[in-house]
Parts: structure tokens; sequence; C-alpha cells
């Protein structure tokens, strides 16, 4: 008897071994693979998955370890494209802030070059008329006051530009609204340009219809507005050229278009032509500039409800339009009122 209940003894506890090795294989293993994928997860590896095929506690954790994998790879790859987005932004606005740096240091030297050349020109000439009027003939003190007048303008142009520039910096640039005839606006603009026209052998002609409503604006910006086109049109056609100032009304805008017969703009150029401190400089051009001009054209027509856009053609010449809203009917009705309109 002793020795059938040792044998049983020994039975019961071979099958407990066996028993319990088998649970530790079972359960053991897997709980190593978890402890183990926890660590590679620990270490950055998120493609790191658990493979197994099982249907009770651990496989339900093995799954849920699989999903917090899959969700922390997701939100990491989200994080990295948010990253790298941020980082092209960032150098996006370094490389805007490095260009606009050297804009305005190119700025500066040329508005220096700009402000001194007229006022060297007007020193010289007047200084020839003072010193040399009873040995000069009549032809050529005319010639010098006509050059003293062309070049007052050109400082003025200047100054009123550099005005503008700083009233929209600070955001005090302040406009009317009020009714006006864009033709006659036209007709003055043309009228003092005709000479500088004439000079380079340039046909300047104005285009209107018969009736036109009244447009909705600042005489003195618009006027700025059309002689900086005009002026341009101008200084970059060659003689014999032509250009075109032509008025139309659509709808509830009245649109004005400079066309001129120049050297035209590339289209990359003309991407930027708006653009502040943006200047090109033509080859077969005399023309100097401070980039300010169009940059200008743009913010007084933006600031009184228009639109301003250019098309070219290289070689053939371009078109410049701006749209100013028109009066409406029942305002005419009523009779003229005006507002003012500040920016900032």
């Amino acid at each position: 008897m002793e020795k059938e209940a040792a044998i049983l003894m020994a039975a019961s506890f071979g099958l407990a071994l066996l028993i319990g090795t088998l649970a530790a294989r079972s359960i053991g293993r897997p709980v190593l693979q978890l402890v183990d994928s926890t660590q590679r997860l620990s270490q950055g590896e998120l493609g790191h998955r658990i493979d197994l095929d099982r249907r009770d506690e651990i496989g339900q954790l093995a799954t849920s370890f699989n999903e917090m994998a899959r969700s922390l790879k997701a939100s990491y790859e989200g994080l990295e494209q948010q990253v790298e987005q941020k980082t092209a932004d960032l150098k996006d606005a370094l490389d805007q802030v490095s260009r606009i740096s050297e804009l305005k240091s190119r700025f500066v030297s040329d508005v220096s070059h700009e402000l001194k050349t007229p006022l060297t020109s007007i020193q010289g000439y007047a200084e020839t008329l003072l010193r040399l009027r009873d040995k000069i003939s009549e032809a050529q003190q005319l010639d010098c006051a006509r050059t003293i007048g062309e070049e007052s303008g050109r400082l003025t142009r200047l100054i009123d530009n550099l005005l503008d520039l700083s009233h929209i910096e600070a955001g005090t640039m302040r406009l009317e609204r009020g009714p006006l005839s864009l033709v006659e606006v036209a007709q003055e603009t043309v009228h003092a340009l005709q000479i500088q026209a004439f000079e380079k052998q340039i046909v300047l002609s104005l285009s209107t219809p018969e009736t036109l409503p009244p447009i909705l604006g600042d005489r003195d910006a618009i006027r700025r507005v059309l002689d900086n086109l005009v002026h341009n049109a101008i200084k970059y056609t060659s003689p014999e050229g032509r250009v075109s100032v032509t008025l139309e009304c659509m709808a509830t805008h009245v649109k004005t278009s400079v066309f001129d017969t120049g050297v035209g703009i590339s289209p990359e150029n003309l991407e930027r032509i708006f653009d502040r401190f943006f200047w090109i400089k033509t080859p077969g051009v005399q023309a100097s500039g401070t980039g300010l001009g169009l940059s200008i054209v743009r913010s007084i027509v933006e600031e009184l409800g228009g639109e301003v856009s250019a098309t070219s053609q290289p070689g053939k010449g371009s078109v410049f339009c701006f749209t100013l809203p028109a009066q409406p009917l029942q305002d005419m009705v009523r009779g003229p009122q005006k507002t003012h309109t500040r920016r900032g």
C-alpha cells in the first residue's frame, strides 16, 4: 500500500509539474512578449505589433496594445507632418523677412539717388540760368527752364509717394468717398502729361463713353493713381509709340484702363509688379525708380473698394486696369454725400 501511495503521489506531482509547465508556457510567453513589446514601443519602435491569436484576456490585452501602438504611430506621424509644415512656414517667413530687408536696403539707396538726381539737375540748370543768362540763347534758356520743371515734377512725385507710403505703413491713410467725375480727373491727368508724351514723340489719348456715372472716391488720391499709371506707361514706351486711357461703365463699377505699346513685362515680374519696393531694371530704358508707385496705386484703389490688375506681352506692351465703385442711382437722386475711410 505504501508503495502504491508513493507511486500515486509521484504521478500526481509529475502531472502537476506538467500542467504547471504547460500553463507557464501558455501564460508566461505571451506575458514576456507583452513586456518585450512594451519596451520596444518605449524605445520608439512604433511599428512593432504583438502577433497573438488568442481569445482570452491575454489576447484582448495584446489587441489593446496593438491598437494603442497604431494610435501612437498615427499621432506621431501627424505631429511630424505638423512640425515639417511649421518648419517650412518658418523658413518661408524668414526668407520673406530677409527679402524685405534686402528690398528696404535697396529702397533707401534708391530713394537717396532719386532725391539727389533731380536736386542736382535743378541746381545745375538754375545756376546756368543765373550765371550765363546773357550768354545763352533764348531757346537754351527755355530748355533749362523746361528741365527744371520736369525735375521738379519728378521730385514732387517721389515726395508724394513717400508721404503716401508713410500713411500706409502707419495705417493712417485717410480717403474721402464722395461722388466725382472720373472723366474730369482723367482729362486733367492726360492734359498734364501731354508735354512729357510729346517730347518722347508718343501719342497720348483719352477715350470716354458719352455717359459715365460718377464714382465714389477721393479726387486727389485717384489723380495720383492715374498719374502713376500714365507716367509709367510713357516712361516705358519707345518714341513713336502710343499710350491710351479708356474709361467704361461695368454695372456697379467704372473701369479705367491704361494701354501702352512699350517694352512689356515678363510673366515672372508681372506676378510681383504691385509688390512694395519691387522695381524692374529694363534694358534699353533710361529710367529709375523706387518700387513704390504701383504698390501705392494698389493700396489706394483697394482702400476705395476697387481692384487693380495688369496684363502684358513682352515686346508688345502692357495694360493696367483698375475699377472703382460707381455712385448708386438712389444716391444720385438724393444728392451728393461724402464719407471718409480711415485705414488702421
